[in-house]
């Protein structure tokens, strides 16, 4: 029996002049980057482009469109290098969108979601090979389980220079049903009890999201010896409570999978795709 695991993996364009690059297919599924959007004041982060490891191409279960092999993942990075995109790390794409750096044409941030085990296994090799920086976005409560990163792994990347460590929850990313028939993330929603037909309040919401982040800085302290600012959504939902809670915590850049431009001074919560 096979198992594979991956992680999604988005590529952030960032304050690229205007051209077009018919031929440069790196999507993982027939499409083509055909034009950079904007000029060097704003950034971009590209729906559509995100994509995950696998150990193979075609896998039961995963045959759907965006999953590639780490023979494309490394394809890709060379046609990027190849045609003149400049890979920075997320710490230049945030203080860019504080206004405090510039970045230079064609840049590129590469982003992986989850903290599956084949980010250490097959992607993280391929990142070293071209030395492109990257973060990485983990569920704290997951680490250490099967199919997902360790400790050692995850401190391992961070020495290496090339891999920023970010939140994704502690163990807050699933679905959870918010009234009869529907559901949300857990991470947004008050959660509805079908047997009992209770409703979580929204204290009672506030309160278990502000365990959450606290408990993810602070695994983050023990086994990293440090807190992070950079955190994504699950499933990109967002909410002007869930916002308060990370500021609260120490989160400043966070990521969704909104469409829209990133400029130079703009509200860093979120960081938009295009």
């Amino acid at each position: 029996m096979h198992r594979h695991y991956s992680d999604f993996i988005f590529y952030c364009f960032v304050g690229m002049v205007f051209q077009r690059l018919p031929a440069l297919d790196i999507l993982g599924r027939g499409q083509y980057i055909q034009e950079a959007f904007c000029g060097p004041k704003c950034a971009h982060l590209l729906p559509g482009s995100g994509y995950s490891i696998n150990v193979s191409s075609r896998i039961p279960g995963h045959e759907r469109g965006g999953y590639v092999t780490p023979q494309r993942f490394n394809r890709d990075l060379e046609l990027l290098k190849l045609n003149g995109f400049n890979f920075i790390p997320v710490e230049r794409l945030a203080a860019f969108t504080e206004g405090e750096v510039d970045v230079p044409p064609n840049a590129v941030v590469v982003t992986f979601d989850d903290g599956y085990e084949d980010f250490y296994l097959h992607a993280f090799p391929v990142l070293k090979k071209y030395q492109v920086p990257s973060i990485v976005f983990i569920i704290g409560g997951m680490i250490g389980k099967d199919g997902y990163l360790n400790w050692d792994q995850v401190r391992s990347m961070e020495r290496s220079g090339l891999v920023t460590i970010g939140g994704h929850t502690f163990d807050q990313h699933y679905r959870v049903p918010v009234s009869p028939g529907k559901k949300m993330p857990a991470s947004v929603g008050c959660i509805y009890d079908p047997q009992s037909g209770y409703y979580e309040t929204r204290e009672e919401y506030l309160q278990r999201m502000t365990e959450d982040c606290r408990l993810l800085q602070e695994i983050f302290m023990a086994e990293l010896g440090h807190s992070t600012a950079y955190y994504a959504y699950p499933y990109g939902a967002y909410s002007q409570d869930y916002i308060n809670v990370l500021k609260e915590f120490g989160y400043r850049n966070i990521f969704t999978v909104l469409s829209g431009s990133n400029k130079m001074k703009q509200n860093p919560t979120p960081l938009l795709q295009d």
